[in-house]
């Protein structure tokens, strides 16, 4: 799951920090300096406040096996790592699932050419 923010136009990876009021946007291009943004270890941050930004929103990433949804929590050229939930040890077992982060939490290692990723939007109220 990631955070996107509209800014003058253009998407960023974000942060909102509600209570303070401001939005952090990172970007990897260099141009971003030009619109204000500082570069720290190669990534090119900047503050702004939600007033500010356009629009913020989250994007979810999912597979479906067997019929489970199955959150996408990281990805590379050609696996995705994917998360399950409340799910019966036995099912665990079955589908190879590595050993519990959290009470009933699981995940696996699965090639991308096995599944078709979906994508959902849930924007936030500003």
């Amino acid at each position: 799951m990631s955070q996107i923010a509209v800014y003058k136009g253009k998407e960023y990876d974000a942060t909102l920090c509600r209570l303070g009021g401001f939005v952090w946007l990172r970007s990897l291009s260099s141009d971003s300096q030009y619109m204000g943004f500082e570069c720290e270890d190669g990534i090119y941050y900047k503050k702004v406040n939600i007033s500010d930004v356009e629009e913020v929103y989250r994007v979810y990433k999912y597979v479906y096996i067997d019929g489970m949804k199955c959150e996408v929590i990281s990805e590379s050229d050609t696996d995705l790592t994917i998360m399950l939930d409340n799910i019966l040890p036995d099912v665990a077992r079955k589908y190879g699932l590595i050993t519990p982060k959290e009470l009933g939490m699981y995940e696996a290692i699965i090639s991308k050419k096995d599944v078709t990723i979906h994508t959902e939007k849930e924007a936030f109220k500003l």
